[in-house]
C-alpha cells in the first residue's frame, strides 16, 4: 500500500510540471486531427466553408460560384465530393444555408469566422495546401482543424488550468479533464467546421 502510495504521489508531483497542460493540449490537437473530415457534413458547415472557399478564390463573400453551393461534375468523376457521402442529393443545389441580396447569395452564417479561415489558410497555400477549389477535401479537413481542433485543444488546456486554481489534486483534475475532453459531444464537434467549438474555447479561456 505503502508503494502505491509512494507512486501516486510521484506522479501528482510530475502533474504540477508547467509543461503538463501543453502536453495535454498537443494530445488533444492530436484527436482532433486524426477525427478531422474531409468533406462537409451538410448545409451549415457548407455555407461556412463556402465564405471562407468565396474569399479565397474570387476575394469576395458571395458564395454564388462556390464548390459548396455549385459542386462541378468534374470533382465528383475524380471521386471528390465536397459533401458527405450520405448526402446523396445535396451536390444538385449545395448549401441552402444562404440568403439573396442584390441578386447574390451570401452565407447566412456570421462572416468573421469565415473571414479568419481564408486568411490562415490562404497562408498556409505558401507552404504548399492546394486551392479550395481544386481539393476541397483537403480544404475542409484543414478547416475544420484550424478552427475548432485548435479550439478544442485551448478549451483542454484551459480547463487543466481552471482544475488547478480550483484547487483540484492532479488525480481528480485527470478525471475532471477526461469527463470535459472524452465523456462529452466535443470530440464529435472538432470533426467539422461549427460555431460551437471557437465559443467553447472562449468561454474556457474567459473562465
Amino acid at each position: 500500500m505503502s508503494r502505491w502510495a509512494d507512486w501516486v504521489k510521484r506522479v501528482e508531483e510530475r502533474a504540477e510540471h508547467p509543461f503538463v497542460p501543453w502536453v495535454l493540449g498537443a494530445l488533444a490537437l492530436v484527436l482532433a486531427c486524426v477525427g478531422a473530415l474531409p468533406y462537409a457534413g451538410g448545409y451549415n458547415d457548407g455555407g461556412r466553408l463556402a465564405t471562407a472557399e468565396s474569399l479565397i478564390e474570387r476575394g469576395t463573400l458571395a458564395i454564388d460560384d462556390s464548390v459548396y453551393v455549385r459542386v462541378p461534375p468534374e470533382l465528383l468523376e475524380r471521386g471528390i465530393n465536397p459533401y458527405a457521402p450520405y448526402l446523396p442529393n445535396i451536390h444538385l443545389h449545395g448549401t441552402l444555408d444562404k440568403v439573396r441580396i442584390d441578386g447574390r447569395y451570401y452565407s447566412d452564417k456570421p462572416p468573421v469566422p469565415s473571414v479568419l479561415l481564408a486568411a490562415a489558410y490562404r497562408v498556409l497555400m505558401f507552404i504548399g495546401l492546394p486551392r479550395p477549389s481544386e481539393r476541397p477535401d483537403v480544404f475542409c479537413r484543414v478547416s475544420a482543424i484550424l478552427t475548432c481542433g485548435l479550439s478544442y485543444a485551448f478549451a483542454v488546456w484551459c480547463m487543466w488550468v481552471l482544475g488547478r486554481r480550483a484547487g483540484l489534486t492532479p488525480s481528480w483534475r485527470f478525471v475532471w479533464l477526461v469527463g470535459f475532453a472524452l465523456a462529452t459531444l466535443l470530440p464529435a464537434y472538432t470533426r467539422q467546421v461549427n460555431s460551437g467549438m471557437p465559443q467553447l474555447a472562449a468561454v474556457a479561456g474567459w473562465l
